[in-house]
């Protein structure tokens, strides 16, 4: 039997760390806007012809195992969801059954930075 993880905790914490740890998001003025050069003047758009196709905004799918123990008759008929996987492309987040996929100690460590920024 495997023996059970514990969760991490993290005790304290600098500000040079936490500047480590803490997800960039960019400002909003930084982000592409067509028809708009860098320095903010109306341009034309790159795309004159824009095409309707757009990407989708979240792609998923279910995750199911076939036990091998099956008779062939039923092999084909038979899957045990197991989870389903969600990911979203404009942000890069990967869910198993809704839940964001981020590791222990990477939650440990936003904990503390935030518990560190409530204290401020």
């Amino acid at each position: 039997m495997e023996a059970s993880r514990t969760r991490p905790e993290i005790v304290e914490i600098s500000d040079p760390a936490c500047a480590l740890v803490t997800e960039h998001v960019p400002a909003a003025n930084v982000a592409y806007q067509p028809g708009v050069s860098t320095t903010g003047k109306q341009v034309a758009s790159a795309d004159l012809n824009p095409s309707s196709y757009s990407l989708r905004p979240i792609y998923q799918f279910d995750v199911e195992i076939t036990p091998e123990s099956l008779s062939d008759k039923y092999k084909g008929q038979t899957g045990l969801p197991v989870a389903t996987i969600t990911y979203e492309p404009e942000t890069g987040k990967v869910l198993l059954d809704g839940e964001e996929m981020v590791w222990l100690h990477e939650k440990a460590l936003y904990a503390a930075c935030a518990a560190r920024n409530a204290k401020k």
